[in-house]
């Protein structure tokens, strides 16, 4: 037990170390424009909220993959704690059917972007231009292949035109053959590797379509500009440089995934936490003891029991998730707001801290055998409700149907005590996800932590433990869980402090 303990203090140390050096974050009030369906002769504006939530200067700098898609302004430099607000418009005129194109949005901050699609399904008569696919490789008997790439998304009518007609025509022109190394902007990596090369180059903030030859990065400006003379200057050039020459130093960085960057594993480590020690929660744990015991008592077969089991637990998990999805989503919604986010953060530090001192208090007076006088406990109205459910549908035939509905019945009665490690761990999701997908993957994996001790339990019962021994077991380990409570609910005050 003194290793388990150790083990808590150090990971909970290192992750407040960790957010010492939080430097600038970025928080956005959407990850995704979805228009919709919408005629194309309507042009479309919403609004980007960027936050700062971190301890310097946010620096951004936005550009889109299509001309059809304005944000204005293009660039902030936003203090710590304050909002900025850009203008998004869509002109869908040249689109019909699905499309997508992209926002991107390059930080300070690691990852050092961010990218925001944009959907809608433009309902047209007019026809327009096939897909845009990867130039096929032609059988020609002239020299060697001139090469060029072109970061692009399938969706824009000038990335098309590009590669359709003024490329075809500039090779008809020239008698060359041009091989089209394509980038699609849709795939993350993509832009990495844009980046990469307006770094290594050190052209920075190409419009799009961004078109590379022969070592030269053109926006769409200077292809509009330029591209023809830039062909010619490839054409006599006997020093070529190959495509995937310029890309050989390059690593993808998975800046888009969950735990990348700054989203490293070290923030989902207190969730993990919290999850298994809400699951050993004295609330829930005697609740489910109650339960195994009454099925016992009731006749109910080993099979009856481990089915029980997973329709009970089942519904505890989307219970639990569906609440944590609402009460994440309504304080995300409100930290929009500087004052209330401060408030929020507050009052999650003090909940945490002071629920914290009480398991503590609960530890003392388990050491002097007062364990019916534990503070941290269900109410004696909801215990009584709660037993009382369990009787009814313990009862039913139809006992899988019947465990479920008992399942969420018994999750939201326990909320007014298990929802003591779930509000501050939901807080701490808050303060440490700036986007609601990578909220809901946190979500999750508390939920699936919680349920972890629920199912190991009916596990056992089916094998043979008695629900005698393990409450026998809950009771000589009680104090420790108190402690482990204790020290974990100080921990997360301290981390969300550091947020």
């Amino acid at each position: 037990m003194k290793n388990f303990l150790k083990c808590i203090i150090i990971l909970f140390l290192t992750c407040s170390a960790n957010y010492s050096f939080a430097g600038p974050e970025i928080r956005l009030n959407k990850i995704a424009f979805d228009f919709g369906d919408v005629s194309s002769d309507k042009i479309l504006e919403d609004t980007l909220i960027f936050k700062n939530t971190g301890d310097e200067v946010l620096k951004l700098k936005a550009r889109v993959s299509c001309e059809c898609v304005q944000i204005k302004p293009e660039t902030f430099d936003i203090k710590k704690g304050a909002i900025a607000k850009a203008k998004v418009t869509f002109n869908p005129a040249k689109y019909s059917k699905k499309v997508t194109f992209y926002i991107f949005v390059d930080t300070n901050t690691t990852p050092s972007y961010v990218t925001l699609p944009i959907y809608a399904n433009i309902i047209k008569t007019k026809n327009i231009l096939p897909k845009a696919n990867i130039t096929p490789e032609k059988s020609s008997e002239l020299s060697t292949p001139y090469e060029l790439a072109i970061f692009y998304t399938l969706n824009c009518q000038y990335c098309r035109d590009l590669k359709e007609k003024i490329i075809p025509e500039l090779e008809t022109k020239n008698k060359i053959y041009i091989k089209i190394f394509s980038y699609p902007l849709n795939e993350p990596e993509n832009y990495e590797k844009l980046l990469f090369l307006e770094e290594k180059l050190q052209d920075k903030n190409n419009k799009m379509p961004a078109l590379l030859i022969n070592g030269k990065l053109l926006g769409k400006d200077e292809i509009e500009k330029d591209f023809e003379n830039e062909l010619n200057k490839y054409i006599g050039n006997k020093n070529i440089v190959p495509i995937l020459e310029l890309f050989k130093d390059f690593k993808s960085s998975d800046a888009n995934k969950l735990f990348s960057g700054k989203y490293k594993p070290l923030k989902f480590i207190p969730v993990i936490l919290a999850g298994l020690l809400d699951g050993i929660n004295p609330c829930a744990f005697t609740t489910l003891i109650f339960l195994l015991s009454y099925l016992t008592f009731a006749g109910k077969q080993k099979k009856e029991i481990l089915l029980t089991g997973i329709a009970f637990t089942l519904a505890v998990f989307v219970t639990y998730f569906i609440v944590g999805l609402g009460g994440f989503s309504l304080i995300q919604s409100l930290s929009s707001f500087a004052i209330i986010s401060k408030t929020i953060k507050w009052i999650g530090v003090l909940f945490a801290f002071i629920i914290g001192i009480l398991n503590f208090y609960d530890y003392y007076l388990y050491k002097k055998g007062k364990i019916s006088d534990n503070i941290l406990q269900l109410p004696k109205f909801l215990k009584l409700k709660i037993h009382e459910k369990i009787r009814e549908t313990s009862k039913s035939k139809l006992y899988f149907t019947s465990a479920f509905v008992l399942g969420l019945l018994v999750s939201l009665f326990e909320l007014a005590c298990t929802g003591q490690v779930y509000l501050p761990t939901i807080v701490y999701i808050v303060k440490a996800t700036p986007f609601k997908v990578y909220g809901i993957a946190y979500l999750l994996l508390y939920n699936l932590m919680f349920i972890l001790p629920l199912l190991i339990v009916f596990l056992l019962v089916y094998y043979g433990v008695t629900s005698e021994k393990l409450s026998s077991i809950f009771k000589v380990h009680l104090g420790k869980i108190k402690i482990s409570l204790g020290i974990f609910f100080i921990s997360l005050a301290i981390l969300i402090l550091f947020l």
